[in-house]
């Protein structure tokens, strides 16, 4: 694997704006994972500066999944017993956005009063 993280993956940064949420900073940092298998090209996924999740392109061992984007790990809204599959990185982006954005906005409001 290339030092920018393999042919087509390279960092990114990307400003999402899912319902609900104003703004989100989402960065994609290419990394290898050890993950036991031939799956080693990742993606450590990064929303405004914090590590939210660890992606990882599926090999040919995988069959028709190849190729697809798989949820190794989330961390906080992120995590999940049944770990998702996208069909690409837009695709996870979306649905990383999605699920931190009513968090990242119930972080933003003001405290109830007692």
């Amino acid at each position: 694997m290339a030092a920018a993280g393999g042919p087509g993956i390279q960092q990114s940064r990307t400003k999402l704006a899912p319902p609900r949420c104003p703004g989100m900073d989402l960065t994609l940092q290419p990394v290898r994972v050890r993950t036991g298998s031939e799956d080693e090209q990742g993606l450590l996924v990064f929303a405004d500066g914090i590590l939210s999740a660890v992606l990882v392109c599926l090999s040919d061992a995988h069959g028709d999944d190849a190729g697809l984007w798989f949820l190794e790990a989330g961390f906080g809204t992120l995590a999940s017993p049944q770990p998702g599959k996208f069909a690409d990185l837009d695709a996870a982006q979306a649905w990383i956005a999605g699920r931190l954005a009513p968090t990242l906005t119930s972080n933003r409001l003001p405290p109830r009063p007692p």
